[in-house]
């Protein structure tokens, strides 16, 4: 683990925390709906299923979200999709937590004169994820930021892309994820992985079974291997 001089870490859900607003974030967008009180619970609940579904799938369109939910109240509300989509994000970029002992990790990373990078997965809007890294204020810490779905097709390519970048050895690079898709694309490729355990309100993409060459039970526990 030593040997490790590379450190990739996911964005969403193990450096923060941009889940646990959810609910509320949908409230506000029922209430800029203008659904009546009586439809806003099951809104939320319906709403959150779609996006749960979505998230496992890589669709990112917040206004089919909200179709599909609003068909299940059998209500018919027109909507600006654009400007729906530019409020959810607005309120769940403002509703993001850094998670505790990130900036701790980071810093100690960097001392140690290790390479820190972001590759995390598109939000479907172009630029978006590089947007919501800057604003958490974590940017400062990485030597370079990758989004897969824009600026390469998967993970694991970011990961060769990094490697090859700084003449590392696969080995010597490893991902920080809290997902078991990408642990399972970048282990293929020969990388060590780290899974980090992550308890939100969407369950979908968390459920397949995953390998990683360690597992920690939260993101505070990284510190123990640096």
């Amino acid at each position: 683990m030593t040997s490790w001089r590379l450190y990739a870490f996911d964005f969403d859900g193990t450096l923060v925390d941009s889940y646990s607003c959810l609910p509320a974030v949908w409230r506000r967008i029922g209430e800029y709906l203008n659904l009546e009180e009586s439809f806003l619970d099951l809104f939320v609940k319906y709403v959150l299923i779609e996006e749960d579904l979505g998230d496992v799938r890589g669709e990112h369109d917040v206004s089919k979200w909200v179709r599909r939910a609003l068909d299940k109240l059998k209500l018919e509300i027109d909507f600006n999709s654009e400007e729906l989509a530019a409020l959810y994000w607005k309120y769940r970029i403002e509703g993001t937590t850094v998670l505790p002992c990130v900036e701790d990790i980071l810093k100690v990373l960097k001392e140690k004169e290790c390479i820190v990078a972001s590759v995390s997965g598109d939000d479907g809007v172009k630029s978006l994820k590089k947007k919501r890294i800057m604003q958490s204020g974590l940017s400062r810490f990485f030597d370079n930021i990758i989004v897969a779905g824009e600026d390469v097709p998967g993970k694991g390519d970011a990961m060769v892309l990094l490697a090859d970048k700084y003449g590392l050895s696969r080995r010597e690079c490893v991902l920080i994820d809290d997902k078991p898709g990408p642990i399972n694309d970048v282990s293929k490729k020969g990388f060590p992985t780290i899974k980090v355990d992550f308890k939100c309100i969407l369950k979908e993409a968390w459920k397949d079974e995953c390998s990683p060459t360690v597992r920690l039970r939260n993101i505070c526990e990284l510190l123990n291997f640096i």
